[in-house]
């Protein structure tokens, strides 16, 4: 049994996500006395340019698995309501977010290699969302923005960050405080 279709083909082990859980609780607290290696790109209070950014998504992806391990009748199929998105652009996907085109890049890049996805699979805005650790309703209104950017409402997005009196700088600066 894979983690999912879209992996690599890596048999399924709780054994061996809970050994590398145990290895990364020892080497979290030594590589966050490092300091950053370049500029600040900060998704959800993580700072991508930092070594134990890595670590962290790594634990992230290995919670995820042990939490939701694979089923044996093969990935769910389900119907959502229309507001819904699976798979996004990374542009789309950074216009939702607020962030910098390139600092979602690599925020999927470093998501993807950790999930050990095949080369050319895709990310879900559910998996991106959930190893950055955002909660239920901060995915539901990544998923809103998509609906608005899908549906050409590009205004309505402005109107909304206007209200609330912020840029996409002032939601970095405020996400790690």
């Amino acid at each position: 049994m894979y983690y999912c279709s879209r992996s690599k083909d890596i048999e399924y082990s709780l054994e061996k996500i809970h050994i590398r859980m145990a290895e990364l609780r020892e080497i979290v607290p030594e590589t966050a006395k490092l300091p950053p290696t370049g500029n600040e790109d900060i998704i959800n209070g993580l700072n991508l340019d930092h070594p134990v950014t890595e670590f962290i998504i790594e634990y992230s992806v290995l919670m995820f698995w042990a939490n939701n391990p694979p089923d044996p009748r093969g990935e769910k199929m389900c119907s959502r309501l229309p507001p819904y998105f699976i798979h996004v652009s990374t542009k789309e996907l950074a216009l939702a977010l607020g962030y910098h085109y390139k600092t979602v890049e690599r925020a999927k890049k470093l998501v993807h290699d950790t999930l050990q996805l095949k080369e050319r699979a895709d990310i879900t805005v559910d998996e991106f969302c959930k190893i950055f650790n955002y909660k239920q309703e901060d995915i539901d209104k990544v998923h809103q923005n998509l609906e608005y950017i899908r549906l050409g409402k590009w205004n309505k997005i402005k109107e909304i960050h206007a209200k609330q009196g912020l840029t996409s700088k002032d939601k970095k600066t405020n996400k790690s405080d």
